[in-house]
């Protein structure tokens, strides 16, 4: 799959002061995927002005923007007229949005500058509005109906698994919106510890159990709290969340660098995960069975997606929970499923179903080709050749889906659009997706 345009607009969450703080957020984690999956095209990140992002390569070209830095506005609002993006020298085949309720916004920016029909919206949904999800947060505003119009009007629609689809129904109870969404496509999601880890001081002579969640309600902390309260003093519990605000005497908490992290997850005794509510998929759960140490959780579905039915590492109860603990269940990382090769067929998947051929040769197509067979390559000189110089024309769109389609190809280390055509004419018209 080679030869297109990407541009990625980011849903941030993690910050440093006013530094966006790429390595501890789940959202960029996604993007970054999609990007490894597709390495043969150009992609545009709308990225923070002030992040830590290491990306580096020809074929990526950072276009900074002011983002908000609290969730919720960031859910609502986005100036596309603070992007500095060339649209007269500059193609988009795809849009990936990993802020999924700002599409409108998105749409309109496009529109101004004569994109129309022919460029693919994808939407990533990294959370689902709904009363669970929104749980005991006071005047958290609904965005569900926001989300309901992404899903109808998106190319494609990627979540973690059909349980986000229940969560947003669940916002429907009189009203089937079943006909209403569209385009489902599911992007489950691999945890790799891919760091060399530090070796460090631990307590000694303790059975150390790690809850690596959220210290919120929605990562079960109450359970949490009720079945370790009577653990015996050879059990410490390490919490890596320091918005812990519980003393326990068996509670340890403190945020640890990732290289850190990852010596912990080698030497720990388990690790614990006690969601008992909201959850479409984690990532946490995952890395202890990488790491040849057990994993110990309340029974929940999106849970046993996650790690899979063969895990036998769940309770149901304070009984069997501490029944696990002096019974741990053997570990196993190789029958983890492959979710990120999963997640990889299913973009290309809704990729190749969106870039079909055009109908029959549109307007100006043979003057663009005589353009470039004469060495006009890029699109600013295109327009200027066979158009006087006026600005982009919606049909323009389709004749490059044309051209791509019938032997030219896209220079993508350069960050404007530059055709070419290279061999044969004979051996060149092949399938775009012969890399699939």
């Amino acid at each position: 799959m080679e030869n297109f345009r990407i541009l990625h607009i980011l849903s941030p969450l993690k910050w440093n002061g006013e530094v966006f703080n790429s390595q501890a957020d789940s959202n960029w984690k996604v993007c970054e995927k999609t990007i490894k999956f597709l390495p043969n095209c150009h992609h545009y990140i709308v990225v923070p002005t002030q992040h830590d992002i290491t990306l580096n390569a020809p074929n990526i070209t950072f276009v900074k923007y002011n983002y908000n830095k609290t969730m919720m506005l960031n859910r609502s609002q986005f100036n596309f007229k603070q992007v500095r993006f060339d649209f007269n020298h500059i193609d988009v085949d795809f849009v990936f949005t990993h802020q999924s309720e700002l599409s409108y916004n998105i749409f309109n920016w496009f529109h101004t500058n004569r994109y129309y029909e022919d460029v693919a919206y994808f939407g990533f949904y990294h959370w689902i509005d709904c009363n669970k999800s929104r749980g005991s947060v006071t005047g958290c505003p609904s965005f569900y109906m926001r989300q309901l119009d992404s899903m109808h009007n998106l190319d494609a629609n990627f979540v973690h698994s059909p349980l986000s689809i229940d969560y947003l129904k669940s916002n429907f109870m009189d009203v089937d919106v079943t006909p209403l969404i569209k385009n489902v496509y599911e992007m489950p999601l691999s945890s790799k510890l891919d760091v060399e880890a530090t070796p460090f001081d631990l307590p000694q002579g303790k059975k150390i159990l790690v809850f690596n969640h959220r210290w919120n309600e929605s990562s079960g902390i109450k359970k949490l709290i009720d079945y370790s309260k009577d653990l015996s003093d050879e059990y410490l519990i390490w919490i890596t969340d320091e918005s812990c605000d519980v003393e326990m005497p068996n509670f340890f908490v403190k945020h640890l660098r990732y290289s850190d992290y990852a010596y912990l997850i080698q030497n720990c005794y388990a690790s614990l995960c006690f969601i008992d509510g909201y959850s479409t998929w984690n990532l946490s759960v995952q890395d202890s069975i990488l790491m040849g140490k057990p994993l110990l959780y309340l029974d929940h579905p999106t849970i046993k997606l996650v790690v899979g039915e063969t895990n036998n590492g769940f309770f149901k109860n304070k009984v069997e929970f501490l029944h696990l603990l002096e019974n741990l269940p053997n570990v196993d990382s190789t029958k983890l499923h492959e979710h990120d090769f999963v997640f990889e067929l299913q973009l290309k998947s809704a990729m190749q179903r969106y870039w079909e051929d055009t109908k029959k040769s549109p307007k100006d197509t043979q003057r663009w080709i005589d353009a470039i067979e004469n060495g006009c390559n890029t699109k600013r000189e295109l327009i200027e050749r066979v158009y006087g110089g006026s600005r982009s024309t919606g049909s323009q769109h389709y004749i490059r889906r044309h051209l791509l389609n019938n032997g030219y190809r896209d220079n993508i280390k350069n960050s404007m659009t530059e055709y070419y055509r290279e061999g044969k004419e004979s051996m060149i018209k092949r399938d775009l997706f012969n890399q699939l």
